[in-house]
């Protein structure tokens, strides 16, 4: 009998101020039985806080939030996250899919570019991804 495939339990926590997108990013979570949803916010100061105190193994992350300040936004905080939390996945998960910003988060640390209105199913197969 061949040893089953060990799998690790992954927590997300999702960075994005759209309610739509995260009910959108809830219902998959909750469809898959290694991830667990470590907690959500909509602006830069709140997920910081969220992501220290919870630990996740990967952020779900928006470029533009609308209520943060205007000087900052997701890419600042794939800088911070890189330098406190090394090994977290960062998943953008955006609008904003021009090359110039595709490239901007891949260089900062991003692990994954995603593009709402094409790539949002493929959401599910990073995070199962993760499992192993």
């Amino acid at each position: 009998m061949l040893p089953s495939a060990q799998t690790k339990n992954v927590s997300v926590f999702i960075v994005e101020d759209s309610p739509i997108v995260v009910e959108r990013l809830e219902n998959i979570i909750k469809d898959l039985p290694s991830i667990k949803l470590a907690g959500k916010a909509a602006t830069i100061e709140s997920a910081l806080m969220g992501i220290n105190m919870t630990h996740p193994t990967a952020v779900i992350l928006d470029i533009h939030l609308k209520d943060d300040a205007p000087d900052h936004n997701g890419i600042d905080l794939i800088q911070i996250l890189r330098k406190s939390s090394p090994n977290l996945v960062i998943i953008m998960l955006t609008n904003m899919s021009s090359s110039k910003y595709k490239e901007k988060c891949l260089q900062l640390g991003a692990n994954f570019f995603l593009d709402k209105s094409i790539d949002f199913t493929n959401i599910a197969d990073i995070l199962e991804s993760l499992t192993y």
